[in-house]
């Protein structure tokens, strides 16, 4: 009888302390009281709403790093139930055409609505001109190509998609890599059952409260990214991207290339990614698969300036040397759509499994 007791007592007492556990985790994290560290990634500019402590925008997964928080709501930014920015999309396909964009911050819209984004505005530009499609959005902000590859593996190629754009524009793959660790190096160590169980305690308010208790002070963080070598160098681009292709051109799917938009600011401060342009377009040519220039076509648009270090915001196209504003992808979605439909892109045939026949 009394061993029964004391087992009765010790059960309340466990549940006790792990409905505590879970009461102040909740807490903690509802009051954004302790920050989300920065393993994830180190970002200076718009996308920084989405990694900034408390913000609630990304979550660790180890197959491509992050993605987005499902339900996630981050300033003006909403995040679909199925982990999307734009309305939720069934898995399912049905009978539309269905297009996948795969692509970075200007892909997602960093700064403009879920309706001011270019695949959303692709979608209305192709409506207008009497093509029923679907235009799911999985670009992902600071996405490099390497985690798109994956990405594409693991989540796009569910949604059976006819066609594939690939829309990276070398902005991550050239920036320097978080502690000198590069992008494939990042991808390998996060499978590792160590580091999966350390991202699952980071993310845990208890278990950073605790250890903020014995955590030295925190460095000052640097107003720009330190140098270092790139996320992906010119050579792994070239290798994920053509990878990326394969894989899609596997499945029986057709993909199309896309060299995104961007202020010469950005090729003055960097000139490696000319190198990248370079890559790109051999990939496409190796590959045989179409490559739509709407950073050339943009670029033409684009008001003459004697400083082609001009700071960002004075051009109507862009917020920051990447990340379009509405008119910008206006004009973006205008010439992917045109590209669609003068090469016959949205004419293929396919099954209901998004394949082609």
């Amino acid at each position: 009888m009394r061993r029964c007791r004391i087992g009765r007592l010790a059960s309340l007492a466990a549940l006790a302390l792990v409905l505590a556990y879970g009461v102040l985790s909740f807490a903690l994290q509802a009051s954004e009281a302790i920050p989300l560290p920065p393993t994830l990634h180190e970002v200076t500019h718009e996308e920084a709403r989405f990694f900034s402590p408390g913000s609630g925008g990304v979550q660790f997964d180890p197959r491509w790093l992050w993605e987005l928080r499902p339900t996630a709501k981050v300033l003006d930014i909403e995040v679909n139930e199925d982990g999307l920015r734009g309305p939720f999309v069934p898995r399912a396909k049905g009978s539309k055409f269905r297009i996948a964009a795969l692509g970075d911050s200007s892909t997602f819209g960093i700064g403009v609505p879920a309706n001011g984004c270019w695949p959303m505005l692709l979608h209305d530009w192709l409506g207008l001109r009497g093509r029923d499609v679907e235009v799911l959005n999985f670009g992902m902000p600071a996405f490099t190509v390497a985690q798109g590859r994956r990405l594409y593996e693991g989540r796009v190629a569910a949604y059976s998609p006819d066609l594939v754009l690939a829309a990276f524009g070398y902005v991550h793959e050239s920036e320097p890599a978080n502690d000198g660790i590069g992008d494939l190096a990042r991808l390998e160590r996060s499978g590792a059952l160590g580091h999966r169980l350390w991202m699952f305690l980071e993310r845990n308010g208890t278990f950073r409260w605790c250890a903020r208790l014995f955590e030295a002070p925190p460095r000052p963080k640097p107003a720009t990214l330190p140098a270092g070598p790139p996320r992906l160098t010119v050579a792994e681009y070239e290798s994920e991207l053509a990878a990326l292709v394969a894989d899609v051109k596997r499945d029986g799917r057709p993909i199309a290339l896309i060299h995104p938009p961007r202020l010469q600011a950005l090729e003055h401060a960097r000139p490696s990614v000319l190198e990248y342009d370079a890559k790109t377009r051999a990939v496409a040519e190796a590959a045989k698969v179409p490559l739509l220039e709407i950073h050339d076509e943009l670029r033409k648009l684009q008001p003459i300036v004697a400083d082609p270090a001009q700071a960002p915001g004075q051009d109507n196209f862009f917020f920051h040397v990447y990340v379009l504003t509405r008119p910008g992808a206006e004009v973006y979605a205008h010439y992917v759509g045109r590209d669609l439909l003068e090469r016959g892109l949205l004419d293929r045939p396919a099954d209901g499994n998004g394949a082609k026949r």
